[in-house]
């Protein structure tokens, strides 16, 4: 994203007057085993329209949201946490269910309408101690 200053103008050199290569290569846009599958791109902005166009990453945006949210995965924790390192049966439903939702805001209706959704989760407003598999 070098080629964006840090107010958001677009430019081509750096503040020392290099010219700023801004290519790169998205390396397994589809599936992370797949490294041979490569999409090149010129700017951050093309970037940004290889992303919009992938389903993978209009999925994995409200996951990785989700985990952000509420300090958890939708299908894991962290192995080390003390409360536990297993999602229950019911928790896991429970939080898929609310991914789905989010990536259908996000998919049916905008970005912004998938980060207004995080306010009317279940999941964020009746928050509760779920009892874990040690």
């Amino acid at each position: 994203m070098e080629d964006f200053d840090t107010v958001g103008r677009v430019r081509t050199q750096d503040l020392n007057g290099n010219t700023i290569n801004a290519s790169g290569e998205l390396f397994a846009p589809l599936n992370y085993s797949d490294l041979d599958d490569v999409i090149p791109f010129v700017g951050s902005k093309a970037l940004g329209g290889v992303l919009a166009g992938l389903d993978s990453a209009q999925s994995c945006l409200p996951k990785q949201m989700f985990r952000y949210v509420m300090g958890i995965g939708h299908q894991d924790i962290d192995p080390a946490n003390p409360e536990g390192t297993q999602l229950s049966d019911e928790e896991k439903s429970a939080y898929a269910c609310e991914v789905d939702a989010l990536t259908d805001a996000m998919n049916n209706q905008s970005p912004r309408a998938m980060l207004e959704a995080f306010s009317v989760l279940k999941a964020v407003r009746y928050r509760k101690a779920w009892t874990r598999d040690q």
